[in-house]
């Protein structure tokens, strides 16, 4: 008990820590997306309803209502939503310690490596920086994967973790429309590959949970069809984002390489192939990258550790494929799987592994673990 509480306040202790640094070297303009959240919140902080720029704004509303409800608290303070989600992301963190000692069963000290690398993590440290939708989406996920993950054990299983999973999954899914296809992905692998003797038990279980979630999304689904005249579960143009995937060519290097109708079967379906690696693009290149190593000469080589750093832990994480016949595992890799297989159709960007980024951290770990246990039996 006292390691543990040791374990926690040395997360909380160097979150807070990086985190403070990184709010006085981390300063961007607020734009983009950002900028379009900001003035959603705004209006609903006014009481001028989820509208920008004087009409019904189409943006998937778990983000900027999170944003108006620190607004109606602190006012319309930048430095309070960096503050908050600083604290969501230390929360993160400790998420994952306890998923990595209760369900991977790592030891005390690597459940320990696994809860600071999170909150560490570069990028997670520069999204708690900006208005973006990363750290929300990631803690509303990893709550949801802790609360997942005790229908892998093999202990009666309660109705509450079915309830609260599609309940969080819901929540998960109105931050970020991609995830709007998983409790279907989840409803069908946990029934084959995860869960072969209590079928029945699971199946109005996860019946339950699917029911929760299109609850969740039911609300939001009827203002979208009051207000555009369709059926839009979550955002306008959801479905349109498959389709601009097949008919686009290069999201990866910031630019597309061609235009819709422009390209034939034979460039996307290499296209698709060449997602599937840049899904793993550590990638430390883009322009907020660049700025700050104009600003901190120090940080192109920071960014060149990093990328070596991130590789290693892919090439452990992937190790543990040999390890799937743990329920546990198994269950982590079904989750990379989904963000892998929808980004391989949309677009490989960084930021769209970042979510999953703490799973391939606790796969290294484990294999890691493994590597080392199995060179103590050797000698």
């Amino acid at each position: 008990m006292k390691n543990k509480k040791i374990a926690i306040a040395l997360i909380v202790l160097v979150g807070l820590t990086a985190g403070i640094l990184s709010l006085n070297f981390l300063s961007f303009e607020v734009e983009g997306d950002s900028l379009k959240y900001e003035q959603i919140a705004l209006n609903i902080a006014g009481g001028r309803g989820f509208a920008r720029e004087g009409q019904a704004a189409v943006e998937a509303p778990g983000y900027p209502f999170f944003l108006s409800l620190v607004y109606l608290f602190f006012g319309p303070n930048y430095t309070a939503v960096k503050v908050i989600q600083l604290l969501l992301l230390i929360s993160l963190a400790l998420i994952y310690h306890l998923i990595a000692f209760k369900f991977l069963k790592l030891s005390p000290f690597s459940a320990l490596i696994a809860g600071l690398l999170v909150v560490v993590w570069p990028y997670f440290l520069l999204y708690s920086n900006l208005l973006l939708t990363e750290i929300l989406f990631s803690f509303l996920l990893g709550l949801n994967l802790l609360v997942l993950l005790y229908l892998t054990e093999k202990k009666r299983i309660k109705k509450i973790h079915f309830l609260l999973g599609g309940l969080l999954l819901g929540l998960a899914a109105l931050t970020r429309a991609v995830l709007l296809f998983f409790p279907f992905w989840l409803f069908i692998l946990f029934l084959l590959f995860l869960e072969k003797t209590r079928k029945k038990e699971f199946i109005l279980g996860l019946l339950a949970l699917l029911v929760i979630f299109c609850f969740t999304l039911t609300p939001w689904t009827v203002r979208n069809y009051l207000q555009f005249g369709r059926f839009i579960p979550v955002q306008p143009g959801l479905f349109n984002m498959f389709q601009r995937g097949y008919s686009k060519l290069d999201y990866t290097e910031g630019k597309e390489a061609l235009g819709e109708g422009e390209v034939g079967f034979k460039e996307m379906a290499l296209a698709r192939v060449k997602n599937i690696f840049l899904f793993w693009n550590p990638g430390a290149g883009g322009e907020r990258a660049e700025t700050l190593a104009e600003k901190y000469p120090l940080v192109s080589y920071l960014l060149w550790a990093y990328r070596i750093f991130f590789l290693g832990l892919l090439g452990l994480a992937f190790y543990s494929v040999r390890f799937m016949k743990e329920k546990t595992i198994l269950f982590v890799w079904i989750v990379i799987a989904y963000f892998w297989a929808v980004h391989i159709v949309l677009y490989p960007y960084p930021r769209y592994t970042l979510p999953i980024i703490p799973l391939v951290i606790l796969l290294a770990l484990y294999a890691l673990n493994k590597l080392a246990s199995k060179k103590q039996v050797t000698d």
